[in-house]
């Protein structure tokens, strides 16, 4: 009741005072585009702001809190992978640590916070009792998680490219927490959210220089997605380059100026006491691979790797069109370049293809499983013609090469690509949501949005996110067992 008078009364008042029309009833849609909207206005080709922060940040935070209420109301009970996370952490709850549930394929790190922070709910006697660890408390934890991801992103975005303004900062992080595959899961008990604020938040401490604290986030980020393991080895990567005042510069340029760095033995030392922590943790999670024989922890039927190049095609094409906003222009120059150029067009595309005619499969939980949006790309756009998107894959990887080369080095895109290779590649399962993180990056190191696309890219992510929030809610199916299915991610 709170969140939906606070919604209306902030609404009124934005509209009250001058800008358009007053809202007469509730309009959830228009709402939101006010929240996203509004804060910005051109005056003087300068953006200024239309109502302060205090007011835009009660306008988001009744506008997640009642979306939350919505899917608490319309789905109770667990759905899809919430079954088995969900009971984990009410085992946990229930002291239960010895219990483990084989499907699961994760560390135990999820549960842990969940379970935590139910168990301190139950001490300081916040809500009913019996209900600290029920779905909707354990999906108040995500969002708890979402909404600590924002200073992380704002931060991220000022220390990456210290060049920006604030304003500039500010778009990019709403960009990034507004990106669909992460809000949408903001809503549910998923590993998502709670994964992507402990590898960026390991990654934003790093760039401070806050390399112990960088270190713990680094081990919260592995205890609950094994691959993020990935994402540190590339943290240490870029961070030994900052160490080593590496300039761009080209490959050969920028090696040649890091091993000259690393062949004084003083800059030994300083390595050990910053990335120390961090080596240690990677040597750690290196013995569970060996000892483990392989990442999954459970299910490995299902989870068996595979060669599966062209998941770098489809997270670039998905990259690309997050960061529409700022990459246009630079896909507009590469397509000139290329024009220009045809024996390197060609190449890219002769690579794509390849990737595309030696490694495209479908793994049977995406042939099986209509109730993931992913199935309808599959089927509709990408099995009749897999050859057709080449282009689009070439001109997507050249776009966000040079598009990131503008504040970032050879050596640094290189171990982008590479980490993106190694947590995509040996996955046969194509899910938009394992492309997050490398869109994040791409995001906060890429080239800024001008205002007006920047806010149009944040309200068409805010429209998004709402539909399909409302989709899953209040447009169920029947299964082919019976059972009732919604659409998501």
């Amino acid at each position: 009741v709170w969140a939906w008078a606070v919604h209306c009364r902030v609404a009124w008042s934005c509209c009250s005072g001058g800008v358009g029309r007053r809202l007469q009833t509730f309009d959830l849609p228009r709402t939101i585009s006010l929240a996203v909207a509004l804060p910005f206005a051109q005056e003087r080709g300068r953006l200024r702001t239309m109502f302060t922060r205090g007011q835009f940040a009660t306008i988001a935070a009744a506008t997640v809190t009642t979306l939350l209420l919505e899917i608490n109301k319309a789905m109770p009970t667990p759905y899809m992978d919430e079954v088995f996370h969900v009971g984990q952490t009410q085992r946990y709850c229930r002291g239960e640590f010895w219990e483990w549930d084989p499907k699961i394929t994760t560390f135990p790190g999820l549960y842990l916070i969940g379970s935590a922070v139910g168990v301190l709910a139950d001490a300081l006697q916040i809500g009913p009792q019996g209900s600290i660890c029920s779905v909707a408390a354990l999906r108040t934890v995500t969002v708890l998680l979402a909404v600590a991801c924002v200073p992380v992103f704002f931060a991220t975005a000022k220390l990456a490219v210290p060049s920006r303004t604030e304003t500039q900062a500010l778009l990019i992080a709403a960009l990034c927490c507004l990106l669909p595959t992460h809000f949408f899961f903001a809503f549910l008990y998923y590993t998502d959210v709670a994964s992507t604020l402990a590898t960026m938040g390991a990654y934003a401490a790093s760039l401070q220089g806050r390399h112990a604290l960088s270190a713990v986030a680094a081990a919260a980020a592995i205890a609950v997605r094994q691959t993020n393991a990935v994402w540190v080895a590339f943290m240490v990567g870029a961070g030994v380059l900052r160490d080593a005042g590496v300039a761009r510069g080209g490959v050969e340029v920028e090696a040649r100026a890091l091993l000259a760095w690393l062949r004084a033995p003083r800059n030994w030392s300083l390595l050990a006491r910053n990335w120390g922590a961090h080596a240690a943790l990677l040597a750690v999670f290196a013995g569970f691979l060996v000892a483990n024989g392989g990442v999954a922890v459970g299910d490995r039927a299902h989870h068996a790797p595979a060669l599966h190049v062209v998941q770098l095609c489809y997270a670039a094409a998905f990259a690309s069109l997050a960061a529409g906003a700022a990459l246009a222009p630079e896909a507009a120059r590469v397509a000139r370049h290329a024009a220009s150029r045809p024996g390197l067009a060609a190449a890219a595309c002769v690579a794509c293809g390849a990737a595309v005619a030696a490694t495209t499969r479908a793994h049977p939980f995406l042939l099986a499983d209509n109730r993931h949006y992913m199935f309808y790309v599959w089927r509709r756009l990408i099995a009749p013609a897999p050859l057709l998107w080449v282009p689009a894959y070439a001109l997507a990887l050249g776009s966000l090469w040079t598009g990131l080369g503008r504040a970032n080095g050879a050596l640094w895109r290189l171990g982008l690509l590479l980490s993106t290779a190694l947590v995509l590649v040996p996955s046969p399962l194509v899910e938009p949501r394992y492309f997050t993180v490398p869109t994040l990056l791409v995001l906060l190191h890429g080239p800024a949005p001008g205002t007006k696309a920047g806010v149009a890219g944040a309200a068409a992510f805010a429209a998004l996110n709402i539909a399909t929030l409302l989709v899953m809610a209040h447009r169920p199916f029947i299964w082919g067992d019976g059972t009732v299915a919604r659409f998501m991610w």
